[in-house]
């Protein structure tokens, strides 16, 4: 049953998110929900494509356990497959525009993913990308939606200050990951979102956090690859 957890849940999944991404299933899709409720920290449209890497590394994790099995804690298995089921759940109070619901139940995703990143820095490294890619995203998606929030319920005040406030905290907490637990791709992350929010947003301010942001990653990268533990870094 281990081997097809991740299966299940997956493509459970990836099925209704697609679905529920393309056709607004109830009152509108995730990008027309975006912008009835904009707000600084929205990236561009294109941002959100990283779903897609996202769900093929789901796909490719469940088909490299299916032909070559390797002991993966069932903890852990049953801590991701409930963290992507819950992440589609997602989408029906959100297309409901029950902002709040929907940021709630994201909050629920990021409490079983954190739970799995911290009982899985043993776990063999293919399991280990997946859950890093699949936890920052939703921090950041997380930071995002509390932004939408603040909006729905009116009171998205002194908005600039709590867009400086979220991206700084992110960049802190991404630079402790690294240092921590040398995993590098919440870095590719926080920066793919980053450029985004340059390109998207009109505020200066907050193009050049966002940009300060990038080019401090980009750094912070370079000299763990230029220290002699350069290979035990995870990517």
């Amino acid at each position: 049953m281990n081997k097809y957890i991740l299966f299940i849940s997956a493509a459970l999944s990836v099925a209704f998110a697609s679905i529920a991404s393309i056709i607004p299933l109830w009152v509108a899709n995730q990008w027309e929900v975006s912008a009835m409720l904009p707000t600084l920290i929205t990236p561009a449209t294109y941002t959100f494509s990283i779903w897609s890497i996202i769900y093929l590394s789901w796909i490719m994790l469940w088909a490299y356990y299916f032909i070559k099995w390797n002991f993966v804690k069932k903890k852990n298995l049953q801590l991701l497959a409930g963290a992507q089921v819950l992440s589609s759940l997602w989408l029906i109070p959100s297309q409901y525009l029950y902002i709040g619901t929907s940021f709630a139940v994201m909050l629920g995703v990021l409490w079983l993913l954190v739970k799995v990143f911290l009982s899985s820095r043993d776990e063999e490294k293919y399991f280990k990308y997946t859950v890093d890619l699949f936890l920052w995203w939703i921090i950041v998606a997380s930071l995002a939606n509390l932004h939408l929030v603040l909006v729905s319920f009116d009171i998205y005040i002194f908005p600039v200050f709590l867009t400086i406030l979220s991206v700084v905290w992110a960049l802190i907490l991404n630079i402790y990951v690294i240092k921590k637990y040398n995993s590098l791709i919440p870095a590719g992350v926080l920066i793919w979102a980053a450029i985004w929010i340059v390109i998207w947003q009109d505020n200066t301010i907050i193009q050049v956090l966002a940009g300060i942001s990038v080019l401090t990653l980009i750094l912070v990268l370079f000299q763990k690859f230029n220290t002699p533990h350069t290979k035990q870094l995870s990517f």
